[in-house]
């Protein structure tokens, strides 16, 4: 792979937080007052603790609500830093591993991209070319880039946009400590994940009445942080008795220490109600003519 192949993929693989899903930035000044207003003709996220929770409680409440969405759609508006315009599109998901995000200009997706997952592969297919940077579909099978040398050099991981868009699992096969008390009124849930390539930590910021994860910090085997994501502006879905952030802003830290921003903001959420064909929803696309790079090898 050339010198400017791999600043591509370096970039790519930035998409992936939104995400993977593995995606993108905004806050938008017009934009946010805009959704502010929708906002406030939401219900408000219930209480659903009233006393301080023990770490099963807590757990069992977060992942009840989890359980109540199997599938979303919205709207939503993208940006990210180095990205030089405002991307618009649809943003649908079906538990525990499929997403498609596909975004544009003006809502022109062949100016933007088409962000993908199912339950094989992952996959980012970047339409726009631009001076010096082709079209290309960078994918790679889940597995496959669990161990590969890209994945260790990033850290990142597909399934963290789900987690930030409120599809938050603590796994019984994982090691969870807390709830420890913050000064900021949350609670902290550690969870020690033993992945393919090593341990891994996240620490799950939560309101501990609500039960809804507000900040969620990844660290690697060394306790380095690779990445945090705040997930804002929650909304109360009262037929799935959930609720969903209307705002993600994901945070990679970068090898000199700082952070690339990478927000969602999302529309009205249409919850277990997805249409069309699953097969065509889902299939990893294979534009002709496009140079394909597999993050897998």
């Amino acid at each position: 792979m050339s010198l400017a192949q791999s600043r591509s993929t370096s970039r790519a693989t930035s998409y992936l937080l939104l995400l993977s899903i593995t995606l993108c930035n905004l806050l938008l000044s017009t934009g946010c007052q805009l959704f502010d207003r929708f906002r406030q003709t939401r219900p408000a996220v219930p209480v659903v603790l009233d006393t301080q929770p023990t770490l099963e409680q807590l757990i069992a409440a977060i992942e009840s609500q989890t359980q109540q969405v199997r599938q979303i759609k919205t709207d939503v508006r993208v940006t990210m830093d180095g990205l030089p315009a405002t991307l618009r599109g649809d943003l649908q998901i079906e538990r525990p591993a499929r997403l498609r995000l596909q975004a544009g200009v003006m809502n022109m997706n062949e100016l933007g991209f088409d962000l993908g997952s199912n339950d094989e592969y992952f996959w980012i297919w970047k339409k726009a070319a631009l001076p010096n940077d082709p079209p290309m579909l960078y994918y790679a099978r889940h597995l496959d880039y669990q161990t590969s040398p890209m994945q260790q050099m990033t850290q990142l991981q597909p399934q963290w946009l789900l987690d930030a868009l409120g599809f938050v699992e603590f796994r019984p096969s994982d090691r969870h400590v807390g709830p420890v008390p913050k000064s900021n009124g949350r609670v902290a849930i550690q969870s020690y994940i033993q992945t393919p390539t090593g341990m891994r930590v996240r620490e799950c910021e939560v309101d501990p009445k609500r039960a809804i994860v507000l900040r969620q910090t990844f660290y690697d085997g060394q306790g380095r942080q690779i990445a945090y994501i705040d997930s804002s502006h929650h909304t109360f879905l009262p037929d799935q008795q959930a609720s969903l952030p209307q705002q993600v802003d994901i945070y990679v830290t970068n090898p000199q220490g700082g952070h690339s921003k990478l927000s969602v903001l999302t529309g009205n959420y249409v919850a277990n109600a997805l249409y069309g064909d699953p097969q065509r929803l889902w299939e990893m696309p294979n534009p002709p003519d496009v140079a394909k790079v597999n993050l897998g090898q």
